[in-house]
């Protein structure tokens, strides 16, 4: 038996060109009563030399609260502004997100000067900007926006404080949560925290680096929570030249999927579906395999008629971003994304009497993807299987 593996068109399902402001808002909500406060540690004065940018980084604090159709993600960050080349980066907020299933809500933003904490929160304004950065290179749309503010009068010697959270309903893996946390940056950092809430009856699986501590696990009837805390970080240098799936940082990965089934068993559904080949499309298919003589051949031809004849659009917008469209509007609108076109090909060679089936893939870091802890959120693209 020959297995052949097909792709058609990259189907990146992350940021996609600006089409400037949009109209909205992002909410605004205290701090979340089950998020705990950290205080802003001293600076290191042994990673003073490692410092770049002019920004001293104190506290990266990530939460997570999760549970099946719910995932809440609390992002804080503590800058201390050392010199003017630092202003930029302290004084501006981002962040992309996906207003189809996220919700992002701004809890706070102040600056300490001379000992004194000022709340400067009810003076950001957001500006919601669609810029579809895949758009001109790969034909993709995907919806996300970019929530943009500049933080006003941040001067050398502020600390900026901010936290944002963005609250996701999952689209896919609806019942699991998956986390992949850095542990370690380009940059010294004071300290650093992961903490992860889930519910008291949910077991997650854990990954980390060596040089990470265990977590501390604390365990009651409403929760279960994992907590790491790493302190005075040192900075990681990048090397050149090194393959796309090569990450030198620590790293924190956590997933509630017991295995790589699990992944099959959540996205598979959406491929199930047995589609009639449209008849307008079967008859050029017949055409196309005039004279073709092995079951390979008719493989060959049945994917080039699929390649040539539909042009690839990424439509990724929501749900679009993980269902295929079915053949009859793939054919009627000639153009289609990975899934689409996969789904095309793989009802044609069914017809065939060849036996086809999706894979998932990823278009660059394929081999850091085994080591790793199952997680449909690591692949990228849609290929099709072929069995001759």
């Amino acid at each position: 038996m020959m297995r052949l593996i097909t792709s058609l068109g990259l189907c990146l399902m992350l940021a996609c060109v600006g089409f400037g402001a949009i109209a909205g808002t992002v909410d605004r909500a205290p701090l979340p009563v089950w998020a705990l406060d950290e205080p802003v540690p001293a600076a290191d004065p042994a990673q003073a030399d490692h410092r770049v940018g002019g920004v001293d980084y104190r506290l990266v604090d990530t939460q997570i609260r999760w549970q099946p159709g719910l995932q809440e993600n609390l992002y804080r960050t503590v800058f201390h502004v050392e010199s003017r080349s630092g202003l930029e980066e302290a004084a501006r907020i981002t962040k992309d997100f996906d207003p189809a299933h996220e919700r992002l809500v701004l809890h706070h933003v102040r600056l300490k000067r001379d000992g004194v904490w000022i709340d400067v929160t009810d003076r950001i304004h957001f500006e919601l900007l669609r810029r579809e950065t895949d758009l001109e290179d790969s034909w993709m749309i995907d919806g996300h926006l970019t929530a943009l503010a500049y933080i006003p009068d941040v001067r050398v010697g502020d600390l900026v404080d901010t936290a944002v959270s963005w609250v996701e309903t999952p689209i896919i893996a609806k019942s699991h949560v998956t986390v992949k946390a850095r542990a370690s940056w380009g940059v010294p950092v004071s300290l650093a925290r992961l903490r992860v809430i889930g519910p008291p009856d949910r077991e997650i699986q854990i990954r980390q680096t060596d040089s990470i501590a265990p977590p501390r696990i604390e365990r009651s009837e409403e929760a279960l929570i994992h907590e790491w805390r790493t302190g005075n970080i040192a900075p990681v240098e990048s090397e050149r030249h090194t393959p796309a799936w090569h990450n030198p940082n620590d790293r924190i990965s956590i997933s509630s999927m017991r295995g790589w089934e699990e992944v099959v068993d959540d996205i598979l559904p959406l491929y199930s579906e047995i589609h009639a080949l449209p008849a307008s499309f079967a008859a050029e298919l017949n055409a196309a395999l005039e004279g073709a003589q092995t079951p390979l051949d008719r493989m060959s031809r049945a994917l080039h008629l699929v390649q040539n004849r539909i042009r690839y659009v990424g439509i990724e917008l929501g749900d679009g971003a993980y269902h295929p469209r079915p053949p009859e509007l793939t054919v009627a609108r000639g153009y289609g994304d990975c899934k689409d076109k996969s789904v095309l090909l793989i009802t044609a060679l069914r017809s065939l009497g060849i036996e086809a089936y999706p894979v998932l893939a990823h278009t660059s870091t394929g081999h850091g993807i085994d080591p790793g802890l199952p997680t449909p959120y690591v692949f990228n693209h849609i290929l099709v299987a072929a069995e001759i």
